[in-house]
């Protein structure tokens, strides 16, 4: 069950809407609940890695060393 990455420059809010109507997260967690939780513990495990947090417009964007060497 892959569980999606949080894409370069993707805010939380795409993030986790991206992940939560990912066809093979919703095959593995029919449950919206569980589904939404899983993704935001995803993003949680990212943030918790990133060199970078930026509150911007409302939302939330994360960045690692690898993020920025690669822009």
């Amino acid at each position: 069950m892959p569980i999606p990455n949080k894409r370069t420059g993707e805010s939380k809010q795409d993030f986790i809407s991206r992940c939560a109507g990912d066809p093979v997260m919703v095959k593995e967690f029919p449950d919206q609940k569980q589904r939404l939780a899983t993704c935001y513990s995803r993003w949680g495990e990212k943030k918790a890695k990133a060199t970078y947090v930026v509150q911007a417009e409302g939302d939330e964007y994360i960045f690692s060393d690898e993020d920025i060497e690669t822009a």
